[in-house]
């Protein structure tokens, strides 16, 4: 039986792959956990339109990252905090810190 994956499952599929599998297997363990669907013409169409939203949005959030990266890349962070002679610092730099 052909089932699509709805999640990563070790050794036998990742997430979103179609695979053949025992029938047993499928109706047993997989359908119940809901962990995978049967591969109907539906459903893997369903997944081939999440497939390609997953890589819009990627897309959208690299574009994103790359355009913030360079709106600071020359910008200089000044932070104040406490160190010895040698300039290590007695605690470490947290995010509240940068906020």
């Amino acid at each position: 039986m052909q089932v699509i994956f709805l999640q990563d499952i070790p050794r036998v599929g990742k997430k979103y792959d179609i695979k053949k599998v025992s029938d047993g297997y499928a109706v047993n363990f997989l359908f119940p956990k809901k962990w995978a669907v049967k591969a109907t013409a539906e459903a893997t169409a369903e997944i081939e339109r999440r497939k390609k939203e997953i890589v819009i949005e990627r897309e959208v959030r690299e574009d994103l990252l790359i355009k913030n990266l360079d709106e600071i890349k020359d910008k200089i962070i000044t932070i104040k905090a406490k160190a010895d002679e040698k300039g290590h610092l007695f605690s470490a730099i947290h995010e509240k810190m940068l906020a």
